[in-house]
């Protein structure tokens, strides 16, 4: 019996990589990736030029197993989605005809190992922020401008399993995509995810949405509009019952920088004060909208020695050991974790030094429908990002206590200690990513002058 490309396997080493794909001579130039029930896709490409494009594509599994995929796919098609069926498996790439944009798809026949080209297209209305695999079906989440609605797509195969529409008190649909940021609550930490004034996070079947506004704040740099109001909005949509949807609004009486994060049923707040150098983390029930935690420190809080990660944009990443995590006004939650009732572990931190973003992956002339389309599934290169990222690690007890975290178990801190070791300043890779699976974090690397892809894995 012939086995799905997607099957697992879960020996791995910190250190070593699980497997090196030598590209045949040519230079690495762009990659594209997403993560199936926790084994990689990856699209490696080389040269584009006007007579082709060198491309190749693999299954890579976390026990190493690489298997090259015989998919004859257009130059200028990519693959966006994979789904499947318990015979088949879609490949899905999107198609412009105009301004609108479908889905179409190779198709896999599981028994036979042959791909044939599916006859039937589905439309992707609006801009999409988030998307998902349950059950070989892909979730779409999408909004249109000035709808004041999100709508959930299913697909199945090649045709429209569901559609379901949600209200929103806030025109979704106009925001850009780097603005509002989608990641499945099951996912572990990531910096190029974590950061943004609007965030989507879907926890089984609950999609959570925080707006921070004025939006503009999500950049200390940035002068909030006159006469702005300064709150969160949350929105807790049921998506198996709309019925049972819920809106909270949290007032910032307080003029400044502030950022919020969802985790467990409550909203975490940091808030900078610049003209006290002071910063503020609270702790809110959204069941209830009742404060349940509130500390402030200032630029001159002692704390014991942490590191403080700075990944630059240009592959670079270094360390420093820092005792005041406070001294910088204007920092976000990018991620919460814990392991015990009432504590928490956050990673707290923001996105600065702006230049325009040079993705390592991206997409391929669809125009803004699909501009930065499925995220979350695609291979992003850090330190081509807009921002360089800076963060530390925090933990928060309920019982009013603060401090930070020496010992923290987290996928990325292990890839952050390896680059760090292995690279740092001075002999960054030539290109890198990250994909993030629900058991670990899958990290890409192609050192300068060679044509070898290494692929780690970490837990």
């Amino acid at each position: 019996m012939l086995l799905p490309y997607f099957l697992l396997g879960r020996e791995s080493a910190a250190q070593d990589p699980i497997a090196e794909i030598d590209f045949e001579n040519q230079s690495i130039e762009r990659l594209k990736g997403t993560v199936l029930n926790d084994s990689l896709f990856l699209t490696i490409e080389g040269l584009r030029t006007v007579t082709g494009l060198k491309r190749s594509f693999y299954w890579v599994k976390t026990n190493g197993n690489v298997r090259t995929l015989p998919l004859n796919l257009n130059k200028d098609y990519s693959i966006y989605a994979i789904g499947y069926t318990a015979d088949e498996e879609y490949y899905y790439y999107p198609v412009e005809i105009g301004k609108r944009v479908f889905l179409r798809a190779m198709i896999l026949n599981k028994k036979t190992s042959e791909f044939r080209e599916g006859t039937q297209e589905v439309e992707v209305p609006g801009t999409i922020y988030g998307s998902y695999v349950k059950d070989g079906r892909v979730y779409l989440i999408l909004a249109e401008k000035k709808s004041y609605a999100l709508q959930l797509l299913c697909i199945k195969g090649l045709e429209v399993d569901s559609k379901k529409e949600y209200k929103l008190t806030f025109d979704l649909g106009s925001y850009k995509t780097e603005q509002a940021k989608f990641t499945n609550a099951n996912e572990t930490f990531n910096p190029a995810r974590a950061f943004s004034p609007i965030k989507l996070i879907l926890d089984k079947d609950v999609l959570w949405i925080t707006v921070d506004e004025p939006k503009n704040l999500a950049y200390p740099h940035s002068e909030p509009p006159p006469g702005a109001m300064y709150r969160t909005t949350v929105i807790k949509i049921d998506l198996s019952d709309a019925d049972k949807s819920v809106v909270r609004s949290f007032v910032e009486k307080r003029s400044g920088y502030f950022s919020t994060r969802i985790f467990e049923d409550k909203l975490f707040r940091i808030y900078s004060d610049f003209e006290y150098n002071a910063t503020t983390l609270e702790v809110f029930d959204i069941a209830t909208s009742q404060k349940v935690f509130s500390s402030t420190f200032t630029n001159k809080s002692d704390f014991p020695e942490t590191d403080n990660v700075i990944r630059h944009m240009d592959n670079k990443i270094e360390k420093g050991v820092i005792t005041k995590p406070f001294f910088r006004s204007g920092s976000a939650i990018g991620y919460i974790m814990s392991d015990s009732l009432g504590k928490y572990t956050l990673v707290m931190g923001g996105e600065y030094e702006y230049k325009p973003r040079t993705p390592l992956v991206g997409v391929f002339g669809l125009g803004a429908l699909l501009a930065s389309a499925f995220l979350q599934a695609v291979v992003y290169e850090i330190g081509s990002e807009k921002f360089t990222y800076q963060y530390v690690y925090l933990n928060l007890d309920l019982n009013n206590t603060v401090t930070t975290a020496q010992n923290v178990i987290l996928p990325m801190k292990k890839i952050d200690e390896f680059e760090i070791k292995n690279f740092g300043v001075k002999t960054p890779p030539e290109l890198k990513g990250y994909l993030a699976g629900n058991t670990g974090m899958f990290a890409l690397y192609n050192l300068r002058k060679t044509n070898t892809l290494k692929v780690y894995f970490t837990e």
